[in-house]
């Protein structure tokens, strides 16, 4: 059995935090990404690394709107700044569907991490974006690998 990577190897992975949850969060912003569910992560190292999955159901309830997900790490978005990192437009009706994505972050620092869920839509004022729509569960997991 192996127990330890050789020195200098990467990819061991550190520390696995989840977050999961059914509470309903909803928004009508477009301007600002709102957060839905955070997970906090202290690394060990600087050069570790950190990979932020989540899954949850997502739902958009005006038509020709989007629905917008991104993760932040503290007040950083680490997706794009206007479409974050996944995007779901509604078509001719309401539209429910599993949402899911992961993103991998090198933060350089030892200290406590916040990393949040958060979402947005994509214009107009009555939009209502949902996370754990219905109360369906949501997964938000930060792994820690070694550098």
């Amino acid at each position: 059995a192996i127990t330890a990577l050789p020195a200098g190897v990467g990819g061991k992975i550190l520390q696995i935090q989840n977050t999961t949850g059914t509470t309903q969060r909803t928004t009508t912003s477009s301007s600002s990404f709102v957060e839905a569910y955070t997970v906090d992560i202290t690394p060990s190292a600087t050069s570790s690394k950190i990979l932020i999955m989540f899954s949850t159901f997502g739902y958009q309830d005006t038509t020709a709107i989007g629905s917008i997900y991104t993760i932040y790490r503290d007040s950083t978005n680490l997706g794009d700044s206007s479409k974050g990192l996944f995007m779901f437009r509604n078509g001719n009706n309401n539209l429910e569907m599993g949402v899911c994505g992961q993103v991998f972050d090198a933060p350089s620092t030892t200290s406590a991490i916040t990393y949040g869920l958060r979402q947005k839509t994509e214009s107009g004022s009555v939009a209502i974006s949902y996370i754990s729509r219905s109360g369906a569960p949501t997964f938000l997991t930060a792994m820690e690998i070694a550098g």
